[in-house]
């Protein structure tokens, strides 16, 4: 996509960046961050307490096969806590950091959708590049190429951009494991509390 001018028609443009796209591009872009967020934290905080609750289930049966030692008991304990942390951390890099960049948007639906997504992300480069002094470009042809992705975004499924299998995966696999533990409790309360401690005293 060639929207340069010959070298010296310069057009600084002072519009403001959030101005910059037409409405419905904004508008299909906040909606696929809605929609990436809701995903993500799904999927990373469903991980996180699967990390949790497999790491005390694990030490609740250990310890009904057997005095689980010191180094065990920290073994378990702090895989699950970091596991746990590091889940945290994607949550809050993926699901608000990179949902929050219309550039990484974009490349999401280039990956989905294939020619749409990479002329949005063209423009949206585009479309930075013009708040830039002494940047380069051609209106019409700007406007000719906003018109079209526009035109094409609009006949997206963008809530098809996301694949939601893993989150409901990881969602039913950390429902099961909470319930696991959960019933520990009913069943073997005086058990499951000294578990838990031991989990979360390990050493």
């Amino acid at each position: 996509m060639n929207m340069t001018m010959k070298e010296g028609s310069t057009k600084p443009n002072s519009v403001p960046l959030s101005e910059a796209l037409p409405s419905s591009l904004e508008n299909a872009l906040a909606s696929l961050a809605t929609h990436s967020r809701k995903i993500f934290s799904l999927k990373f905080g469903s991980l996180l307490l699967l990390a949790l609750s497999v790491s005390w289930l694990a030490l609740f049966a250990s310890d009904r096969l057997w005095d689980t030692p010191v180094w065990a008991r920290m073994a378990l304990s702090c895989s699950g806590w970091g596991a746990a942390l590091a889940f945290a951390w994607m949550i809050r890099r993926t699901a608000f950091d990179r949902s929050g960049s219309r550039k990484w948007l974009a490349r999401q639906v280039r990956n989905r959708f294939g020619g749409p997504g990479d002329r949005l992300l063209g423009i949206i480069e585009l479309t930075d590049k013009r708040h830039e002094e002494h940047t380069s470009y051609s209106e019409s042809l700007y406007t000719a190429a906003l018109k079209r992705v526009e035109g094409e975004v609009s006949n997206l499924s963008l809530d098809q951009t996301f694949d939601r299998k893993p989150a409901k995966r990881t969602g039913l696999a950390a429902s099961a494991f909470v319930l696991g533990l959960l019933a520990c409790f009913l069943v073997y309360p005086d058990l499951s509390e000294n578990a838990s401690w031991r989990w979360a005293v390990p050493w």
